[in-house]
Parts: C-alpha cells; sequence; structure tokens
C-alpha cells in the first residue's frame, strides 16, 4: 500500500523518469522495526530527507487533499522515525491509511507546479508552469507569488511570461530543516534550457498517465526533478 502520492512516483521511476531516489514506509510497517527502516535510509545516497505524507486518499482524481497532511524537509537520518511519526498522526480519516514517502531531499535552484492544460479555463492547448526560487514550500503554502508562463502545448513556447521578483527564498540548511532569505534580486530563469526540459517531461508525463496532469517539480545544477504527480481535480 503506497499511497496517492508514492504509488505514480514509483510507476515514474520504473520507467526511468528523473524522480529524487527514496522509498515507502507502508502503512503496516511499524516504527518498532527501527532497523529495517534505518537500513532502507543508510542505502540512499543523502544526508537530509524529505518525509511526506503518502495517504491512500490523497492525490485521487477527484480530490487531491493537497497540504492537509503532514510532510517535512531537510530531515536528518537520526530523525526520520520522529517524523514519520509526525506524518502518520496527520490522518485523521479512520477509513483511509497513511503511508510515508521518504526521499533524497534537492537542494533546489528552482520549484514549482505544472499543469499539463489550463486549470482555470481548462484549455487543453497550454501547459502552465509556475516557478520559485530555492525550496518550494512557500509557493505551496501560498505566502510567494511565483513567476508564471503559458505555454503552447504543441511548440513548447511560452506565450506569456510574467517575472515575479520574491521578496524571500526558502533554501535548505546543510545542518537539517531550512531557512529563509529575503531578497529583492530575480535569479536568471534558464527559460531555454531546463525549463524546455520540463516542458516536454509534463508532456511526456501525461501521455503516459493518460489524463491532464498537475506536477510539482525541482531544479538543481541544470537537471529537472519531478516531486510529485497527480491528477488536475478542477476540470469541469
Amino acid at each position: 500500500m503506497l499511497g496517492g502520492k508514492a504509488s505514480p512516483l514509483a510507476q515514474l521511476i520504473r520507467n526511468q523518469y528523473p524522480v529524487p531516489n527514496g522509498f515507502v514506509i507502508t502503512p503496516e510497517v511499524p516504527l518498532s522495526s527501527e532497523n529495517e527502516i534505518l537500513e532502507a535510509v543508510n542505502k540512499q545516497n543523502s544526508k537530509l530527507f524529505a518525509v511526506r505524507s503518502s495517504a491512500t486518499i490523497e492525490d485521487g482524481q477527484s480530490k487531491s487533499y493537497a497540504g492537509q497532511f503532514s510532510s517535512f524537509l531537510g530531515i536528518r537520518k537520526e530523525d526520520i522515525l520522529e517524523y514519520t511519526e509526525k506524518c502518520r498522526k496527520s490522518l485523521n480519516e479512520k477509513s483511509a491509511q497513511m503511508a510515508v514517502l521518504v526521499q533524497e531531499m534537492i537542494d533546489a535552484d528552482f520549484s514549482g507546479v505544472c499543469f499539463s492544460m489550463n486549470p482555470v479555463t481548462n484549455d487543453d492547448s497550454e501547459i502552465i508552469c509556475e516557478s520559485v526560487q530555492g525550496l518550494g514550500e512557500l509557493l505551496v503554502q501560498g505566502e510567494i507569488t511565483p513567476s508564471h508562463f503559458q505555454i503552447d502545448k504543441n511548440s513548447l513556447q511560452i506565450k506569456t511570461q510574467y517575472i515575479q521578483a520574491q521578496q524571500k527564498i526558502l533554501r535548505l540548511n546543510p545542518d537539517g530543516g531550512t531557512f529563509t532569505l529575503n531578497t529583492k534580486e530575480p535569479e536568471s530563469i534558464p527559460l531555454d534550457t531546463c525549463f524546455h526540459e520540463l516542458f516536454k517531461l509534463v508532456l511526456e508525463i501525461e501521455k503516459f498517465f493518460k489524463l491532464p496532469i498537475d506536477i510539482e517539480w525541482a531544479m538543481k545544477n541544470n537537471h529537472v526533478y519531478i516531486l510529485q504527480a497527480r491528477p488536475i481535480t478542477t476540470i469541469k
């Protein structure tokens, strides 16, 4: 039982899409199985991890439950069990179960979301992309305004763009956790390289799942990573 967040990522990994390495602690695994969990942690190449909820009711085709369960960034190996328990305790639905996704932490240069169709107008000839500098948690929480791009789906050319100077940027602390930088200077966005690759990935993943898709992504050192893939739930 991988849960709604981890299951699509597992499918993408099996088909060689760029998803951060990690593993899933399924609902039936007790946290008393400490050695088994730590063995899985020690197989990873990262010192810091994202510990994310993956409830069985999460990221479905009719409702996403986005932001309703706990996820944590920059978690040290020795704290994985503690934050796994916090993820599990964030589930209040008695009819559901909570798996926990543990992924190698990407210290992103840019992060954001992409929709394989316009979720506002339902225009399926457009890709919508929103981008922020650093980690994407401030965007997900609605604390900052992202740069916004409308992309023609056939040509992958940007039709309109609004570049937003951020007031603050969320960064990964090398010793664990995150910290916020105050800034007003926008960093140059690599639209001709990494972002073009991102747009291509959006189309490929939509084709793979055979439905309009909402993707969370990160970029680090000119590499694109898919952090989450779920159906767009606002289609009318």
